[in-house]
């Protein structure tokens, strides 16, 4: 880890700002557009994200990372990006309730169905399976009853259904 070049400081900043500044209206335009890198509005990512998310991606061995504002907004980018219309969720029945608002209200508007279902009993899961279910997720404990699955299992059972 390299100090801050402007303070010394060892560890990254916190930047507590929503906007940023640019020096023209074109370089603003190519930030935009796509055509240059940088910060726009804090919404949309700050230094402090960008050194989280590389910082992870590296403890992962991954290429990239995204950090997000809360739990909602990393559980509806995860679910749109990977369901598609004609696809099928399994899930908890006693899931919290901004996750359940989303697979039960917002899903199906996109043809996108979900089975709530005991995700405790392991038998229970694999019925609920069909050939279009794209995804088992888990919240555990969950919320607001603070029963716990186990995670292991249900992970081997996708995997053999390719899940």
């Amino acid at each position: 880890e390299q100090p801050d070049p402007t303070t010394g400081s060892v560890v990254p900043p916190i930047y507590q700002t929503t906007t940023f500044a640019f020096p023209t209206n074109e370089s603003m335009l190519d930030l935009m557009e796509g055509r240059a890198s940088g910060y726009i509005y804090t919404r949309y990512g700050n230094p402090g994200y960008s050194v989280a998310e590389a910082k992870i991606a590296l403890m992962e061995g991954a290429p990239g990372a995204l950090v997000l504002s809360s739990g909602m907004a990393a559980t509806s980018t995860a679910i749109m990006t990977l369901a598609n219309a004609g696809d099928h969720i399994i899930t908890h029945a006693d899931i919290y309730g901004g996750s359940f608002g989303l697979f039960h209200d917002l899903l199906p508007r996109f043809g996108i169905e979900t089975s709530f279902i005991d995700v405790t009993d392991l038998g229970e899961v694999e019925k609920a399976i069909r050939s279009n279910t794209k995804i088992i997720f888990l919240e555990t404990p969950s919320n607001p009853t603070l029963r716990v699955c186990d995670i292991q299992s249900i992970a081997e059972l996708a995997h053999a259904h390719d899940i």
